[in-house]
């Protein structure tokens, strides 16, 4: 039914993507059956041209745009178009003209639901949905819906199994359903079940991307990852043109120690949807790892402009600010982090630090006090956040009032959090380097490498300002968008 194809393609794909971020249906094929409306309606949903599609309705006649099919197909379009409330108006009108168990009402009430979900109103999605199966058990959208519902919200695998159960009963091929129902099953730990489903919707769906991806996201799960790049490689290409299907083969590449070839997905992944910030993390931090700074810096600086809340895009831009000497623009980046994470005040000793470097680089030799005062304003804020008793409390002291840095260096010596005392060692490094005593610097910054700790920030800091230290680096430190 052409109906069927057109509206599940363009309103439950949206409803899947509300769901989990990651599935997106087939897009609609043109009808076996002679129809101009409807084979250039199918085209235009072919290219996710949705002006033009829903243009398409001003060649209809009065009567034709009013039919029920019409009306919810334009709904689905609308959906698919971001604008649920236009999407709304159309299935009322359907709602109001038709009853139970008309199919077109059934359609208008499910597309209905899908738009409650899309303006946040769940629990009004959940009640039509339970209405629709009353009406109509065996209708298997709504089925596959309440089956998301019951995992997603409800938390209960039990009640999700027998919607998808009941689903597969009406239409043993559906993808949905046996997709659902392997998740289901991947959620019970019953791996051998899950990929028992996955295998059937494959041997009915030959050419599913979305089934090849799924498949190939239970194998990495399981660490098959030779079964699981070959599925995500059959995945995106069936279907070059998905974002998920990328950054899951993306993620697949870097478990299998790829990075190049994962960074070249993960590059694909921003041009296919440059609005996602999660590619970025991976190119940001694919390219530290592989030196390219150039590459890794646009990334991070695109993290920023996306999602600023996420404060590995200031620390790794503010490393590589400091890499390259700007000072400024590393205080800049490290005072941003720190503001997104009060707790973490190793982001406010490092802004101190940068202002410091940068009145201590000024080319005109004259030496700002405002910025010695900018500095300990940062560091004497987040000693409000931590404890009095703790060796971070003290190495913050030491960074406001410039003394105390032999009682400091004995409390590192004594610290048993290793966290804490490492980083103890790195800031008494950076403190007696802002002091002009070399030696001094550079013996904590080699107790400091001493212990390894590549999981932190100033591992990689320590590197660009100690770059002769004579412990030697293998590798490269991870970023913080891989650590």
């Amino acid at each position: 039914m052409i109906l069927r194809k057109v509206l599940i393609a363009a309103a439950a794909s949206f409803a899947i993507f509300a769901y989990s971020c990651k599935t997106v249906e087939p897009k609609p094929v043109a009808p076996a059956k002679p129809n101009d409306f409807l084979q250039k309606l199918a085209l235009k949903l072919e290219k996710n041209d949705f002006d033009g599609a829903l243009s398409l309705y001003d060649t209809l006649t009065p009567e034709e745009a009013a039919s029920p099919q019409n009306r919810i197909t334009k709904a689905g379009i609308y959906l698919s178009a971001g604008r649920p409330a236009l999407a709304r108006e159309e299935v009322n009108a359907v709602i109001s003209s038709t009853v139970s168990p008309d199919p077109f009402n059934i359609e208008a009430r499910y597309v209905l639901s899908v738009v409650e979900a899309a303006e946040k109103k769940l629990r009004q999605q959940r009640i039509l949905l339970e209405d629709i199966i009353k009406d109509k058990p065996n209708f298997v959208p709504a089925l596959n819906d309440l089956g998301r519902i019951s995992v997603e919200m409800q938390k209960n695998l039990k009640k999700a199994a027998n919607f998808y159960e009941t689903a597969l009963k009406a239409e043993p091929s559906n993808t949905d359903s046996l997709v659902g129902r392997s998740r289901v099953y991947r959620l019970e730990k019953k791996y051998d079940e899950a990929l028992d489903m996955l295998n059937k919707a494959a041997a009915f769906h030959p050419k599913s991307a979305y089934v090849y991806n799924e498949r190939g996201r239970l194998y990495r799960s399981r660490g098959a990852l030779d079964e699981a790049i070959t599925d995500m490689d059959m995945a995106v290409k069936l279907d070059p043109n998905s974002y998920w299907y990328s950054y899951d083969r993306g993620l697949t590449l870097i478990d299998k120690n790829r990075k190049r070839e994962a960074l070249d997905e993960f590059k694909r992944a921003t041009r296919l949807n440059p609005n996602m910030f999660m590619s970025y993390v991976y190119t940001a931090g694919i390219s530290d790892e592989l030196g390219l700074d150039d590459e890794a810096e646009k990334s991070y600086k695109k993290i920023i402009s996306l999602k600023p809340d996420y404060y590995f895009g200031f620390e790794g831009a503010g490393v590589h600010s400091l890499k390259k000497g700007d000072y400024s623009s590393a205080a800049y980046n490290f005072t941003q982090a720190w503001n997104y994470a009060k707790e973490e005040t190793n982001y406010a000793l490092l802004a101190a630090y940068s202002l410091r470097k940068a009145d201590k680089s000024n080319s005109t030799g004259h030496k700002d006090n405002a910025a010695k005062d900018a500095a300990r304003n940062i560091v004497n804020e987040a000693i409000k956040v931590v404890k009095r008793d703790t060796l971070d409390y003290y190495v913050l002291r030491l960074f406001s009032e410039s003394m105390g840095d032999t009682d400091v260096a004995r409390r590192v010596e004594r610290e048993s959090d290793g966290i804490s005392k490492v980083r103890g060692y790195f800031y008494l490094s950076c403190f007696y380097e802002l002091s002009n005593i070399p030696a001094l610097a550079e013996r904590y910054a080699e107790e400091f490498r001493k212990y390894d700790r590549r999981d932190l920030v100033e591992f990689r800091i320590n590197e660009i300002l100690h770059p002769d230290n004579n412990i030697v680096v293998k590798e490269a430190a991870p970023s913080p968008a891989l650590r």
